[in-house]
C-alpha cells in the first residue's frame, strides 16, 4: 500500500521594514550627535588658535629688551699733541651716538648720562648725553661733543709711544638709565650702556677702528 508524501511548504521569510516612526525617533538623535561633534571640534580649534596669538603677542610685543647704544661715526677737530719728552693731547671729539629702542614701547631715560672718554683706565675728558626718551621702534641720533685734554702729568710709557707713533687708542663709556613703557601700563627698568673703542691717527686727524660692543 503507498502511502503518499506530503509536502509541507515553508513559509516564506517576511521582511518588516522599520516604520517612518522608528526612523523619525533615531534621525533627531544621530544630527544632534554630529552637531554636537562638529561645535567641539571648532570650539578646540577656536581656543587654540587663541592660545597661538596670545602667546605670539607675549612674546613679540610685550618683550621688553635693553635698548642699544653705540657711536656710530665720529671725528676730531682742534688737535694739538706734543711727543716725548713731555707728550701731550687736546682735541675736540664729536661723536654720533646712537640709540635703538626695539620695544613696542616708549624708552624714557631718567636723566641726562654722562659719558666719559678713557685712554686705559685714565679719564681724559668727558660729557653729557642728551637723550630725553626714544619712541617705540626708534632710532634717535644725537651728536655729544668732548674736550680731550691730557698731558705729562699722568702720560704713561704706553701713552708717550703711542703719542710718538701717531696712533693713540681711546675708548667710551656711558650708561642711560630709563624705563620701557609699554601699553601706557607695563614698566620695565633698563640701562642701555655704551662701550665702543677707536684708534686716533694724529697725522692724517682721523679715526680708525671704531668698534662698539
Amino acid at each position: 500500500m503507498l502511502v503518499e508524501s506530503q509536502v509541507i511548504p515553508l513559509s516564506s521569510a517576511q521582511i518588516h521594514p522599520r516604520s517612518d516612526e522608528e526612523f523619525a525617533m533615531t534621525k533627531p538623535y544621530n544630527t544632534h550627535h554630529q552637531r554636537s561633534s562638529k561645535c567641539f571640534v571648532y570650539t578646540l580649534a577656536a581656543v587654540v588658535f587663541l592660545s597661538m596669538v596670545l602667546l605670539i603677542f607675549a612674546s613679540v610685543v610685550l618683550r621688553v629688551d635693553t635698548p642699544n647704544v653705540e657711536i656710530r661715526s665720529a671725528w676730531m677737530e682742534n688737535l694739538r699733541y706734543g711727543t716725548s719728552p713731555s707728550p701731550s693731547l687736546n682735541l675736540t671729539l664729536i661723536s654720533e651716538v646712537a640709540v635703538d629702542n626695539k620695544n613696542f614701547g616708549r624708552f624714557k631715560l631718567e636723566k641726562s648720562s654722562k659719558a666719559s672718554l678713557l685712554h686705559g683706565n685714565e679719564t681724559v675728558g668727558d660729557t653729557e648725553i642728551n637723550v630725553w626718551g626714544v619712541r617705540a621702534r626708534e632710532t634717535k641720533r644725537v651728536n655729544v661733543t668732548v674736550q680731550v685734554r691730557a698731558n705729562g702729568l699722568w702720560a704713561s710709557m704706553n701713552f708717550s709711544r703711542e703719542i710718538d707713533s701717531g696712533l693713540v687708542k681711546l675708548s667710551s663709556y656711558a650708561k642711560l638709565r630709563g624705563e620701557v613703557l609699554v601699553m601706557k601700563k607695563l614698566k620695565r627698568n633698563k640701562t642701555a650702556i655704551m662701550n665702543c673703542t677707536m684708534i686716533l691717527n694724529l697725522t692724517s686727524q682721523a679715526i680708525h677702528n671704531l668698534l662698539c660692543k
